[in-house]
C-alpha cells in the first residue's frame, strides 16, 4: 500500500503539489513518503462533485488521500463558500466508506494561484519582474490592495504578469514557483490546512 494519493484539478496544481511533496519536504515538516498525484477530466468540478467516486476504486492501495481543488471553479455565481464546498466533499467520502482520518478536502480560496504569491525574493524573478512593478500593476488593475500581503485576485495578477512578457502559463513556471515560495507566516487558510494534515499524517523524522 502507498503513502498518499492527491487528486487534483490541473497540471498546475499537479506540478505545483509534486514538488511540494518531493522537494519542500523539509519545508513541509515531513518524511519521505511514497504518493502519487492524479488529475480529473474535468477538471475543478469534477473533484468537487466526483472525488468520492474517483477515489473508490483506489480505496486499498493508499493508506491517505488529499483532495484539492479551486473555490472559483463555477461559470458565474456559486452559492457555496469554500467551507460549505469542504464540507459537501467530506460528507460524500465518509458516505463511500472513507474514514474521516484518511482523507482531506483542502479548497484553494480563489484559486492555486493565491498559494504560489509569497514574499520569497525569488518569485519576481521567476516572474521577470521586481516586487514594486509587481504591487504598482495589481493595484492599477484592482487586483491588489497593497495594504495586503497577497493580491485579492491572484489568478489574474499573474496571467496579466505573465502576458506582458508573452509567456503562457505553464506547468513549469508552478513548478519554479512552488520551489521558491515561502512558507514563512503563511496565511492562508488552505496551505495551512495542507501543510498540517500533511505533517499530521506524515511527520518528519527525528
Amino acid at each position: 500500500m502507498e503513502d498518499l494519493l492527491v487528486l487534483v484539478a490541473d497540471a498546475q496544481t499537479q506540478a505545483t503539489v509534486e514538488t511540494l511533496l518531493e522537494k519542500r519536504r523539509d519545508a513541509l515538516g515531513i518524511c519521505k513518503i511514497a504518493y502519487k498525484v492524479e488529475r480529473h477530466r474535468d477538471n475543478d468540478s469534477g473533484v468537487y462533485s466526483q472525488a468520492h467516486t474517483f477515489l473508490q476504486s483506489r480505496k486499498h492501495q493508499y493508506s491517505k488521500f488529499l483532495v484539492v481543488w479551486d473555490e472559483e471553479w463555477y461559470t458565474g455565481k456559486n452559492p457555496l463558500s469554500a467551507e460549505a464546498q469542504e464540507r459537501k466533499v467530506s460528507e460524500n467520502m465518509m458516505a463511500n466508506g472513507f474514514d474521516a482520518g484518511d482523507f482531506c478536502a483542502v479548497v484553494i480560496s480563489p484559486e492555486l494561484e493565491a498559494w504560489v504569491w509569497g514574499g520569497s525574493p525569488r518569485i519576481p524573478e521567476i516572474l521577470r519582474s521586481d516586487w514594486a512593478s509587481i504591487r504598482a500593476l495589481g493595484a492599477s488593475k484592482k487586483l491588489w490592495d497593497v495594504s495586503t500581503a497577497k493580491p485579492q485576485r491572484p489568478k489574474e495578477l499573474l496571467e496579466i504578469v505573465l502576458k506582458q512578457q508573452k509567456r503562457p502559463s505553464s506547468s513549469a513556471i508552478f513548478k519554479e514557483l512552488a520551489e521558491a515560495v515561502s512558507f514563512q507566516k503563511c496565511e492562508d487558510l488552505a496551505f495551512q490546512r495542507f501543510c498540517a494534515t500533511l505533517q499530521k499524517w506524515f511527520p518528519a523524522e527525528k
